[in-house]
């Protein structure tokens, strides 16, 4: 059992390791055409078992949701898609975090 518990504390995710992260997910995310933006249990109270992260396309530079988790890595643990909402997401797991990647145009891109 304390194995189990190691297990979990080691993967959550708290606000302070989701703000260090961020920058370089963002800056990633904008070589690759998006804005990114943060959601979730880790933002509403403090901790979470996955980090979700909205990926927006932005500006005039072209956007790929593929380049982006290829250069990104980790293994694909999960997809969901909302047809109706041109909503992707991809659950991927790296270095023992999982991170909840969720690709949607909610606006329009500035030109």
């Amino acid at each position: 059992m304390a194995s189990a518990q190691a297990a979990t504390a080691a993967t959550e995710w708290t606000l302070a390791a989701a703000v260090e992260e961020f920058a370089v997910i963002s800056e990633l995310a904008e070589e690759h055409g998006f804005r990114l933006s943060m959601f979730g249990s880790v933002v509403r109270k403090g901790r979470g078992r996955d980090l979700d992260l909205l990926l927006s396309p932005f500006g005039s530079t072209e956007h790929s949701e593929v380049r982006f988790l290829a250069r990104f890595g980790g293994v694909l643990k999960g997809t969901r898609l909302n047809v109706a909402h041109n909503v992707r997401a991809f659950q991927v797991e790296k270095s023992g975090r999982l991170y909840d990647f969720v690709f949607g145009g909610f606006w329009s891109p500035r030109r």
